[in-house]
C-alpha cells in the first residue's frame, strides 16, 4: 500500500501557513478599525455601520454571483495558457457586466429597500454609498479569488493587506483628524475601495486579453455560477437579517452589543479563510491520486482540532479581549462569543464534506442544503430573538448551522462518496461543545484563576483525545516521522 499522505499534508500546511500569516497581517489592519469605530462612533452609529457592512457584504457577493467560483472551478479543467486567460477575461466582462446592471437597480430602488428597516433619510443615502463600495470590494474580491487559484501567494497577500491597510488608513483619518460624521466616514472608505479595485486589476493584469475572444465559455461560466452565486447570497442574508430582527425586536443599542461580539469571533475566520483559499487548489488537483481519501481523511481532523482549539481559546479569552479593545460597555458581548464561534465552525465543515459536490459539479445541492439553512435561520431567529433577546439570536444560528451541514453531507455523499471521518469529527465537535458551554458558566460565575486553569486543562485532555482516540495509528505514525 502507498505510505499515507507522504508528500500532500506538508505542501497544504505550508500553503495554509502562507495564507494564514498574509490574512493574519490583513486582518489586524481590519480588526484594528473595530475598536476605532467603536470608540470613535457612538453604540447607535457602531450598530448602524455594522448593519450597513453586512449590507456590503450581502451587495458585493450579488455582484460577484459565483463569477469568481466558476473560474476556480474550470481553471484546472485546461492546461493551455491561452485558454485560461480567455476564462479569465470571459468572467472579468461578465462580472462587470453584472457589476454596472446591479448597482444602478439597487441605487434607483434604495428607498423600497431602506423602507422596510428604517424612515431615516440619513440611512438611505448610507445605503448608496454602501452601493458603490460593494461594487468596487466586488472587483477586489475578484481579483484575490483569481491570484488563488493561479497560486500567486504574494500577489494574493499583498492584495489583501493593502486592502484592509487602505481602509484603515482613510477611517483613522476621518475619525482622528477631520472627527467626521457617519455618513463622511463612510465617503472615505468607499475612495479606498476604488484605490484597492485598482491595485487589484494591476496585479491580474496578465491574465486578460482584448484580442481573439471567442466567448466559448461563458454558458458554462454561468451555469456553473448561478447556483453558486444564490448560495453566496444566502450565506450573507442570515447575518442581514440577523442585525435587522435585533433592530426591529429589540434596539439599535442591542444591535451594536451583538456587532461587538460577532466582529470579535470573526478572528476565527482567519484560520478558516486561510485554510479555505489552500484547500480550493490542493483538493481539487490531488483528486485523481491513489491515495486522494487518506490525504482528505487527515487534512479534515487536522483541520477540526485546530478549529475546535480556536473556539475555545476565543471563548477563553473573550471577556478580557473585549474590555481592552473597546471598553466596558460592551463586556455583555461575552455571552454571545461561545455560540457565535461554533456557529461559524460547524458552517466551516462544509469546506471538507462539501468537496464531493464540487468535484461532481453539481452545485444546486448545496443550494438545496442553504435553502434549508436559510428558512431554518429565518424561523429560529424570529421565535428565539422575541423570546431570548440576542442570545436567542445567537443559539438560533448554531442550531440551523447544524440542519446545513448534516444536508449538505447527505448530499455530498450522494455525489461523490468520501471516506470523511464523520463520527470521529462529530464525536469532537460534541467534547468541543460540552467543553465550551459549560467553560461560558465558569467564565461568568468565577473567577479569572479557575478559568485558566480549567481551560488549559480541558485543551491538554481534549488534544490527547484527538492524538489516542481521533487519529489511527498509522496517522500517528505519519505526524512522528514528518516531526
Amino acid at each position: 500500500m502507498k505510505p499515507i499522505i507522504k508528500f500532500d499534508m506538508p505542501l497544504l500546511a505550508i500553503d495554509t501557513l502562507y495564507y494564514a500569516v498574509g490574512l493574519i497581517l490583513a486582518n489586524i489592519l481590519s480588526f484594528a478599525i473595530f475598536p476605532i469605530l467603536a470608540r470613535g462612533l457612538s453604540i447607535n452609529d457602531f450598530g448602524v455601520f455594522d448593519l450597513l457592512s453586512s449590507f456590503s457584504i450581502l451587495i458585493s457577493i450579488i455582484f460577484a454571483f459565483g463569477i469568481d467560483s466558476a473560474v476556480g472551478r474550470f481553471f484546472y479543467e485546461y492546461n493551455e495558457t491561452n485558454i485560461r486567460k480567455s476564462l479569465v477575461t470571459e468572467s472579468f466582462i461578465i462580472q462587470l457586466s453584472i457589476i454596472i446592471i446591479f448597482s444602478f437597480s439597487f441605487i434607483f430602488l434604495a428607498e423600497y429597500f431602506i423602507s422596510f428597516i428604517s424612515t431615516d433619510s440619513r440611512i438611505l443615502l448610507l445605503f448608496k454609498y454602501t452601493v458603490i463600495q460593494a461594487a468596487f470590494q466586488a472587483i477586489v474580491n475578484f481579483s484575490l479569488s483569481l491570484l488563488k487559484w493561479t497560486l500567486d501567494k504574494w500577489m494574493f497577500i499583498l492584495l489583501a493587506i493593502a486592502s484592509s491597510g487602505i481602509s484603515l488608513f482613510f477611517i483613522v483619518i476621518s475619525i482622528f483628524v477631520f472627527n467626521t460624521q457617519l455618513i463622511d466616514l463612510v465617503k472615505y472608505i468607499v475612495f479606498g475601495k476604488v484605490i484597492t479595485s485598482l491595485l487589484g486589476i494591476y496585479l491580474v493584469r496578465k491574465w486578460f486579453i482584448i484580442s481573439n475572444l471567442s466567448f466559448n465559455y461563458y454558458s458554462k461560466l454561468l451555469r456553473y455560477a448561478f447556483p453558486i452565486g444564490v448560495i453566496c447570497i444566502i450565506e450573507v442574508v442570515i447575518p442581514t437579517f440577523e442585525r435587522q430582527t435585533i433592530l426591529s425586536i429589540i434596539n439599535s443599542e442591542q444591535l451594536g452589543i451583538y456587532a461587538a461580539a460577532a466582529k470579535f469571533v470573526s478572528i476565527l475566520s482567519v484560520f478558516i479563510q486561510a485554510f479555505q483559499t489552500a484547500w480550493g487548489p490542493f483538493s481539487l488537483s490531488i483528486r485523481k491520486q491513489d491515495n486522494v481519501h487518506e490525504t482528505y481523511s487527515l487534512s479534515s481532523k487536522v483541520f477540526v482540532f485546530v478549529l475546535c482549539m480556536g473556539v475555545l481559546l476565543i471563548t477563553f479569552i473573550g471577556k478580557f479581549a473585549l474590555i481592552c479593545l473597546i471598553s466596558d460597555r460592551y463586556t455583555d458581548s461575552y455571552v454571545l462569543i461561545f455560540p457565535i464561534a461554533m456557529s461559524i465552525a460547524i458552517q466551516s465543515l462544509g469546506l471538507i464534506f462539501g468537496m464531493g459536490i464540487n468535484i461532481s459539479m453539481r452545485p444546486y445541492y448545496q443550494l438545496i442544503s442553504y435553502s434549508i439553512f436559510v428558512f431554518a435561520s429565518f424561523f429560529l431567529i424570529g421565535l428565539l430573538t422575541k423570546n431570548f433577546g440576542i442570545i436567542g439570536t445567537a443559539y438560533a444560528v448554531l442550531i440551523a448551522s447544524f440542519f446545513r451541514i448534516l444536508v449538505i453531507s447527505i448530499l455530498s455523499h450522494y455525489s461523490y462518496p468520501i471516506r470523511w471521518p464523520f463520527l470521529s469529527i462529530i464525536a469532537f465537535f460534541c467534547l468541543t461543545f460540552i467543553t465550551g458551554y459549560f467553560f461560558s458558566i465558569c467564565q461568568t460565575n468565577f473567577g479569572i484563576y479557575i478559568n485558566s486553569t480549567f481551560i488549559f486543562t480541558s485543551l491538554f485532555i481534549l488534544g490527547f483525545c484527538f492524538w489516542y482516540f481521533i487519529l489511527t495509528a498509522k496517522e500517528r505514525s505519519h505526524f512522528q516521522n514528518l516531526f
